[in-house]
């Protein structure tokens, strides 16, 4: 009567209801407490609230009994018609000595671990059984990680967006777009010229212009119609985002403007188009972008472009700024191109003396011997180098008898390039005669 409602209790905040045993499939930690009634040497074992997740509470996971170490354990004179044991043929039950924090102790084949027991329980063992319990045994507290849901594989019904969007949600939903780019760039089109990279010379001939909208990424092939070629122009493909090749089908990758230039192959369903041309306004988006492109992208459609004369502008606009910056710079120095180049040599003589500088034919004269050279003249410019003789000079100028009319008609009468005779006119025919000065 002395330990009447005396009860001792040891903490199990984290029990593996599978026993401790990792292999076995959906075990699990759970935390329970442990009852050992000192008054009849009964246990109990009940279940916290803390394991509500996705279960029904089930408040008493052993009521109170006794707990025998090895219940399989049956003596030989136990019938075994008999399901359950009588305390005659139970060899050894649990007791106090047997509860140690840190111990495991097996419940009718399930494992518990001590973890911690309260103040009394530590009381009672330090005075009544000697015994020093021992600090409370850490685990990993790490929280529990939520499984992984993984993906389901694209099935190839509709795009992977849509798969996608249908697994999220119960009810199907429409992926989302951006409207912002859309709005911007809707209507704008990146177009190329296409030719099909075959082997068979029939498709050699075809032509095709592969749109790229800047709207939603989409891509359009129409082919153009060739006379006597025996194929139909028309549309060869709808639009539609295109993979590039070798992306993985769960998580696409699809083709964008700056794959395309010049040069590219673009694979569509197991057809290769080649890049043969592009319009003007693929080279202004370049310019306007040109982080997005390569320089290799660039330059191809620039050179195309530049073949085809279709950046005269540009050519005109780019010699008019090298020429604006050349009128900015500095004039001519008074070296020469020649001297600067020679100076570069370092040609001197023998002596290691620097040559002298190579005269301009127009600087001052240089003597040779007696004699002195002289200067360089620029050669006189003549007073009248085109003479406008007015109608009153051509008058004076005329030393004929015959009436100042008829002079001046003759001459504006022509020569007459049939003529035999050189230097004398001809007869009937008048000719002017003009006066040293202009």
């Amino acid at each position: 009567m002395n330990f009447f409602d005396k009860i001792l209790k040891f903490t199990n905040p984290i029990f593996d209801c599978v026993l401790d045993e990792r292999d076995r499939e959906g075990g699990e930690l759970m935390t329970y407490k442990l009852f050992y009634y000192l008054e009849d040497d009964t246990v109990s074992i009940k279940e916290l609230k803390e394991n509500q997740e996705g279960r029904d509470y089930f408040p008493m996971l052993l009521r109170k009994q006794k707990l025998p170490k090895n219940w399989k354990e049956n003596p030989v004179s136990h019938p075994s018609i008999f399901l359950e044991k009588s305390d005659a043929e139970v060899s050894e039950y649990y007791s106090p000595k047997d509860l140690i924090v840190g111990t495991t102790i097996f419940v009718y084949g399930r494992k518990f671990l001590l973890l911690d027991c309260d103040g009394f329980t530590r009381c009672y063992y330090e005075k009544a059984l000697k015994l020093t319990q021992p600090d409370r045994v850490r685990l990993d507290s790490s929280p529990k990680r939520a499984p992984r849901l993984e993906v389901p594989s694209y099935l190839g019904l509709g795009t992977p967006e849509d798969s996608l969007a249908s697994y999220h949600s119960l009810v199907p939903k429409s992926p989302k777009k951006d409207v912002i780019t859309y709005l911007v760039n809707v209507n704008k089109f990146l177009r190329y010229g296409c030719v099909l990279d075959t082997a068979h010379p029939e498709d050699k001939i075809r032509k095709f212009v592969l749109s790229l909208s800047l709207a939603d990424g989409t891509i359009t092939i129409m082919e153009s119609s060739v006379d006597n070629s025996g194929i139909r122009g028309g549309r060869f493909l709808s639009p539609r985002k295109v993979w590039l090749p070798g992306c993985n089908p769960d998580e696409p990758e699809y083709y964008t403007a700056k794959d395309l230039h010049i040069g590219a192959t673009v694979v569509v369903f197991a057809h290769r188009f080649k890049i043969v041309s592009a319009d003007l306004y693929v080279y202004r988006y370049m310019q306007a972008y040109p982080e997005i492109f390569s320089p290799i992208a660039i330059d191809s459609v620039r050179n195309f472009l530049l073949a085809e004369g279709h950046l005269k502008d540009d050519l005109r606009r780019a010699t008019e700024e090298e020429y604006q910056k050349l009128e900015q710079s500095d004039g001519p120095s008074e070296q020469g191109e020649v001297q600067k180049r020679l100076a570069g040599f370092q040609i001197g003589d023998s002596n290691g003396a620097s040559p002298a500088p190579i005269a301009s034919p127009r600087a001052s004269p240089v003597p040779y011997g007696d004699a002195q050279a002289a200067p360089f003249a620029e050669p006189p410019e003549h007073p009248c180098p085109h003479p406008i003789i007015p109608d009153e000079e051509l008058r004076k100028a005329y030393h004929t008898n015959e009436p100042d009319e008829l002079a001046i008609q003759a001459y504006n009468v022509p020569e007459d390039p049939t003529s035999s005779r050189q230097g004398s006119p001809k007869k009937g025919s008048k000719s002017v005669h003009f006066q040293d000065d202009c």
